[in-house]
């Protein structure tokens, strides 16, 4: 063999070897691009087919209104005189599936400087004001009712109707609340209950505003725990 035929020969292989590491090359490439693709993409098919069925849902009225609260012009809520109020927040709880679920629920204040807390109403009973343990508060002897309709230094309540009555005795005698300032006894911020399966159940939440300034947007967020994760809902009081 003759030296041009051997040069053929020797660049015939190296063509080849060149081919065969290219390939192996790209075979790698696109193996690595496949398999980011895939990583990048499976999080949101998941995400997006677990948002589809929300085990619960929240219904509320988002935003209360406020006016003519401040008294003595001095553009804040405050207990002297007496310009502290509660408003009744109905929340609906919707269970889309048919599994029983215990929901646990917590009231937060996402606005600051606000001095506020989430109390307890027995509706059943004149709006009878309970202490954190469930049983009736008693403020200097007297058992507090929001059944009046006189002001007399008397804390307002609105109902969920926003029907408004003033704290008094059980027959309806005004009271006067500027002292009630132990809040901490009356203070229930949970509240935890059965959710039936392919049901719907009203819990009302009693929101006292103790002090802040006005005008003001005071934000609160109502978090309910599930065993599939937690649901949130806004609701807002708007207060000029």
């Amino acid at each position: 063999m003759n030296n041009c035929g051997m040069s053929l020969i020797i660049t015939m292989l190296l063509l080849i070897g060149a081919a065969i590491v290219i390939g192996v090359a790209y075979y790698s490439w696109s193996n690595d691009v496949f398999s980011d693709a895939t990583e990048k993409i499976t999080p949101t098919i998941k995400s997006s087919i677990g948002n589809i069925i929300k085990p619960i849902e929240i219904s509320s009225i988002e935003t209360f209104y406020f006016t003519n609260l401040d008294l003595n012009g001095d553009s804040q809520i405050t207990n002297n005189p007496e310009e502290r109020f509660i408003q009744t927040v109905k929340l609906e709880f919707i269970n889309n599936i048919d599994e029983d679920l215990n929901i646990n629920t917590r009231i937060y204040c996402l606005t600051s400087n606000v001095s506020w807390c989430s109390v307890n109403i027995d509706e059943s009973n004149n709006n009878l004001l309970l202490d954190r343990d469930g049983n009736p508060y008693n403020y200097s002897g007297y058992f507090v009712y929001f059944n009046g309709t006189d002001y007399y230094s008397s804390m307002r309540f609105y109902d969920e109707d926003g029907k408004l009555y003033y704290a008094a005795t059980s027959n309806g005698i005004a009271i006067n609340t500027s002292n009630l300032i132990d809040l901490i006894r009356i203070d229930c911020p949970t509240k935890s209950f059965l959710l039936k399966g392919k049901s719907e159940k009203s819990v009302n939440y009693y929101i006292l505003i103790n002090h802040t300034k006005i005008p003001n947007t005071i934000i609160f967020k109502i978090v309910a725990s599930t065993k599939y994760g937690n649901v949130e809902k806004k609701i807002t009081f708007e207060i000029s």
